[in-house]
């Protein structure tokens, strides 16, 4: 872990996180585990998969990333909750990809990164008007599971529960940023620049 620290000046204030997601599961519950440690009622926005195992689903908010088209009434239902916990007082977590790292083509090799962050988890954000620590997690799942992920993402999805066994005995690396403030979110007019901003800020 590194910039944990950062938590500190964040005890008693309001504030949302935005990661990148080259896990899956893993990702949400380690950011679970370390904001979660300094603020007892920090929550994540996470795969309903995660919401359906007790001992834990009190800690998300739970969407399903698999349905297709304009969001439904549990999504907004997901929205409007999100929201109302951060006007509450409450620290969030966003993961604004909204699905786990894909593989690229980057000369030669295949790096793994996020897609294009989701404008509608961005403008919540924004919205929000607190400020944004960012965190980065290093390295990927396995390279079978990318390459199924090149044939279908039905069958990457599958292999999920899998990736999160595999990682036992391993070292998974996370980071905190600085926090941007949403004075300088203010000047960004524009959600897909901000994504983009946001999402370097990640990287």
């Amino acid at each position: 872990i590194e910039g944990s620290e950062v938590l500190e000046n964040f005890r008693d204030t309001n504030f949302v996180t935005v990661a990148n997601h080259p896990y899956g599961h893993l990702d949400g519950l380690a950011t679970i585990a370390m904001v979660g440690a300094v603020r007892s009622d920090y929550k994540v926005m996470a795969n309903f998969v995660l919401g359906l195992i007790d001992t834990i689903s009190m800690h998300f908010i739970a969407v399903n990333p698999f349905r297709k088209g304009k969001p439904d009434a549990a999504a907004m239902e997901s929205i409007k909750a999100a929201l109302a916990h951060i006007d509450a007082g409450h620290p969030f977590g966003f993961f604004p990809a909204g699905a786990v790292s894909d593989p690229k083509l980057k000369g030669l090799n295949f790096a793994v990164a996020d897609r294009e962050w989701k404008p509608s988890t961005v403008r919540m954000i924004k919205k929000a008007g607190v400020p944004v620590i960012p965190i980065y997690f290093s390295g990927q799942n396995s390279w079978f599971y990318n390459f199924l992920g090149m044939i279908s993402w039905r069958l990457r999805t599958l292999r999920i529960p899998r990736e999160i066994v595999n990682k036992r005995g391993k070292t998974v690396y996370m980071r905190f940023g600085q926090p941007v403030m949403p004075t300088e979110m203010d000047k960004i007019e524009s959600t897909k620049e901000l994504a983009a901003f946001l999402r370097a800020k990640v990287y």
